[in-house]
């Protein structure tokens, strides 16, 4: 029920409307809400930013930045028997 109260004051949506509206898009406005509840504070706009970095990751390993970070090489060892 919060999620109605929340639609009903960003909104004005009435109970009927919302219990009526399609699902799809029921969830959509309960996302829009929750979004601007979390820009409100530094913290939630933290928070936002880390999930838009965790749903989009890169494709692609930059591997020259992991090679700095570990100090990997592609150069085999001297002396092995491979």
């Amino acid at each position: 029920m919060s999620d109605f109260a929340l639609l009903a004051s960003y909104y004005n949506f009435s109970h009927e409307y919302i219990i009526q509206m399609p699902h799809s898009m029921f969830l959509s406005y309960i996302k829009q809400c929750h979004e601007k509840e979390l820009k409100k504070s530094e913290e939630g706009r933290e928070y936002l930013d880390k999930a838009r970095r965790y749903l989009n990751p890169r494709k692609d390993a930059d591997l020259s930045a992991i090679r700095a970070i570990t100090g990997y090489t592609t150069s085999k060892a001297e002396g092995g028997d491979n």
